[in-house]
């Protein structure tokens, strides 16, 4: 067929500048290479055959909770995290070697890191469970040459067993230098988990047993290291894991483009962190976040080009892509999924590659074009998606100049059809802070012919001449001091796996006047019998954390850092007091660790300020603890010398303010400030005049907001987090009268209530005078902002509302 020209593509990440290239659609290939039975194939391109490993033996042996039925299967699975869990799986049956134990023989390359996992054929697929209850989502095996590999399951889906547990804990440290290392995957038995700041893990409640370990850089950086643990029941097994640095060498990567879509970005990706892999599920069950894939450089004889620094012995998959791991990616000569093998030599290298073609065998390609109004929206990229089973993980669409968009989809076409697509303009498509950013959902049938669709947002338009909030209320600006903090606390739902919405953040609060921006990493405590824990796709990792906070320190803020607890079962917040001293002991450690982690992290990025406290750990303070008091005083009292020793910023004490003030520790003098989060009520109605929300926010000022400042003689900072709701002058009350909320509105919470936006507005607008005018305020802030967000979301968030219309003016003005 014959090409189309539309211009010539420079490409720079931040897509500034990008006129596309578009050709479309030549010619089709064929049928697919079927796989060589039980052995994993690597790329045997040629440029990759010199750094080959070769083929070994691993023998996997699994053992049954129970006997199959008539009819059923276990098979072996293995995963590919670059393409998506679900998609270029490789699938062996098992053979029977007694009714509770099933065995199957790979051929696989030297020094690989598998991940796999087993699933039960039958009726259904039934996929093996972690302890937890969830699925595994893979285990881990290094292979190191010719072996035999056992492994057990516990249970499989909708067929739970009972099992005896203990912990596994320990620290992982550097070999040569004896320093933690931070970040390292820890997979036990199919459970991952990783190491905080301090290179600390724990895992609680393994199955008793022996479970095959794997401590795994996600960056390459350190060798892998395997080993058996024993867990036995109710017993701790301790490990103190050292791991030698591999060397770094430069990877060069030389790559030969097809015909189709001269001057698309091409990006790589893989399953190395420096390749946009997050190790978890994110959309679709997909794991690339696409805005860290590296982009290849064009150059000037048509091939593309990009030099990474990998690390000597890593087993790196990947892959070239117009779009993630999925969509768009290269194709077989012949058709089919590739995906590419490298076990990294020890020396710099150049590898000569060709891209085949980005075809799908059977279809030809789509292109999807849109216009979007320049004035609309956070200026920079839009996205499309794809749904399969579910939604996908967007991709970034192809600027064309002056509001067009474009973006052509050439494979695969078999996995879905018809395909439903939709347009947004950031990364959360799928957010209920951004639903009126993405437009309606569309369905196409691909074909033999190609096809051109134009997707219309025009009823974006609405939110450029959304009503305005009326004349916020003006006053004279009271003189307030340099030291006099104005700001912006992050929602901590935001994923770290859209670390996008970080830079589109600074950009706003930037624009907000704010002077100090904090961030609210979160642990996790699954259950009463669970410890805090950092998880995988929840909490961010330390680098991406001080990724974030340097370049947030680079734009003139300071910094804060409040790291968050969430409690998934009911009532954890209650269980403390109401335990024995042994689980006091266990869950106050665990606290420990996740607190000197982030006093770490704070004092190694120049932190000013690190807050503690809130309203989940009220029943672990002294005076909640009558029989026990004088040892939880004691660790508390070791656990604030521990972090003074760790992080010598600032060191606050968070608590909460509801119908009444939340008690404040007998410790408090060990704290230089006090940061009070306040969702009292301020009115009675669920609808309040701005008189009467001007005069019950005095009120709480007057009759126990004060009384903090008295008694202590501290720094006070306010911190709000009113939503968007009708009735939210309710404050707590709002979500339950006994007033237990910890000060900020999240979206599972408030997912019922009726939009009201100038409600919030009017809130800010009545509170923010009284709240300035308070010599011993000393800082506002404003909790729970998401990025990004648009006009209907009902969260405490105040981005793109009328309220930040109102913050802006009283920042503006503060900070002068």
């Amino acid at each position: 067929m014959k090409k189309s020209n539309k211009g010539s593509f420079h490409k720079k990440r931040n897509f500034n500048r990008i006129i596309l290239l578009f050709i479309l659609p030549v010619l089709l290939y064929s049928c697919n290479l079927p796989t060589s039975e039980n052995t994993l194939i690597q790329d045997r391109s040629q440029s990759l055959q010199a750094y080959a490993t070769p083929f070994v033996k691993v023998q996997f042996t699994v053992s049954l909770p129970a006997p199959l039925s008539e009819g059923e299967v276990v098979t072996i699975v293995i995963l590919d995290e670059v393409t998506g869990l679900p998609y270029n799986r490789q699938t062996y049956e098992m053979n029977e070697v007694n009714p509770l134990s099933y065995t199957a023989a790979l051929s696989i390359p030297m020094q690989s890191v598998v991940k796999y996992r087993y699933e039960k054929i039958g009726t259904e697929n039934m996929p093996e469970i972690s302890p937890n209850g969830g699925h595994i989502r893979y285990r881990m095996f290094y292979v190191e040459g010719n072996t035999e590999h056992n492994d057990e399951i516990i249970s499989w889906e909708n067929n739970k067993t009972d099992f005896e547990v203990g912990r596994f804990e320990g620290v992982v440290l550097d070999q040569n230098t004896g320093l933690p290392i931070p970040d390292i995957l820890i997979n036990v038995g199919g459970i991952t988990r990783f190491t905080d700041a301090n290179g600390l893990f724990v895992f609680a409640n393994l199955p008793a047993g022996t479970h095959n370990t794997v401590f795994y850089a996600i960056d390459g950086k350190y060798k892998v290291h395997q080993q058996g643990a024993v867990i036995a029941i109710d017993k701790t097994t301790p490990a103190n894991i050292k791991l030698s640095p591999n060397t770094a060498v430069e990877v060069t990567f030389l790559v030969s483009p097809p015909d189709d879509a001269m001057g698309a970005p091409v990006y790589i990706v893989g399953n190395l962190a420096q390749f946009g892999n997050t190790f978890t599920d994110l959309m679709g069950s997909m794991s690339i976040e696409t805005s860290r894939m590296p982009l290849l450089e064009p150059q000037a004889d048509g091939t593309l080009r990009k030099t990474i620094s990998l690390y000597t012995g890593t087993d790196l998959r990947f892959k070239f892509t117009l779009g993630d791991g999925y969509w768009n990616t290269e194709q077989k000569a012949e058709g089919g999924n590739i995906t590419r093998q490298l076990i990294v030599p020890n020396q710099n290298i150049t590898v000569d590659l060709q891209i085949n073609s980005w075809r799908s065998t059977v279809f030809e390609p789509i292109s999807f074009s849109t216009f979007i109004h320049p004035g609309f929206g956070y200026p920079g990229e839009r996205y499309i998606q794809f749904k399969l089973d579910d939604w996908t993980e967007p991709l970034r669409m192809w600027p064309i100049g002056n509001g067009n968009y474009l973006y052509i989809l050439y494979s695969p076409f078999e996995m879905a059809s018809p395909i439903t697509y939709r347009v947004c303009l950031d990364t959360v498509c799928n957010s209920p802070t951004t639903s009126s950013l993405v437009s309606q959902e569309e369905q196409i049938e691909p074909n033999d012919q190609p096809i051109s669709r134009t997707i219309s947002v025009d009823s974006w338009l609405n939110e450029l001449t959304q009503e305005p909030y009326p004349e916020i209320y003006r006053i004279p600006f009271p003189y307030k001091s340099q030291d006099y903090k104005t700001i912006i606390e992050l929602s901590p739902s935001i994923r770290p796996s859209k670390s996008a919405l970080i830079s589109i953040g600074i950009e706003e609060i930037k624009e907000l006047n704010a002077n100090t921006v904090i961030f609210t990493p979160q642990w996790f405590q699954n259950g009463a019998e669970d410890l805090l824990h950092p998880e995988i796709g929840k909490t961010p990792f330390y680098f991406e954390l001080f990724s974030y906070i340097n370049s947030t320190k680079e734009n003139g803020f300071s910094v804060g850092l409040y790291p968050q607890m969430k409690l998934l079962a009911a009532g954890d917040a209650d269980n403390f007091s109401n335990r024995n001293k042994s689980w006091q002991q266990s869950w106050f450690d665990s606290y420990r660790q996740f607190t000197l982690s982030y006093a770490k992290l704070a004092e190694i990025t120049n932190t000013e300020y690190l807050l503690i406290g809130g309203k989940n750990l009220l029943t672990s303070l002294p005076d909640q603890n009558s029989y026990n008091a004088d040892q939880v005083e004691d660790q508390w009292l070791s656990l604030i010398t521990d972090i003074r020793s760790e992080f010598g910023g600032k060191l606050i004490w968070a608590a909460n303010a509801g119908t009444e003030m939340d008690p404040l520790p007998e410790f408090i003098d060990s704290f230089d400030e006090i940061y009070v989060s306040m969702d009292s009520p301020l009115s009675d109605g669920t609808s309040a005049s701005f008189d009467q929300i001007a005069y019950g926010f005095t009120r709480n000022l007057d009759n126990f907001l004060y009384e903090v400042y008295r008694s202590t003689l501290k720094p006070v900072t306010l911190a709000f987090a009113y939503p968007s709701v009708d009735g939210a002058a309710q404050g707590c009350q709002l979500l339950n009268n006994n007033c237990n909320n910890d000060g900020l509105f999240i979206e599972e919470e408030v997912s019922d209530q009726t939009l009201d936006l100038f409600e919030q507005a009017e809130i800010y607008n009545a509170i923010l005078p009284t709240a300035a005018s308070r010599e011993w305020i000393t800082g506002i802030s404003i909790r729970g902002y998401i990025p990004g967000s648009t006009s209907d979301d009902l969260t405490s968030s105040i981005a793109g509302k009328p309220s930040k219309d109102v913050i802006q003016h009283w920042y503006s003005g503060l900070d002068q």
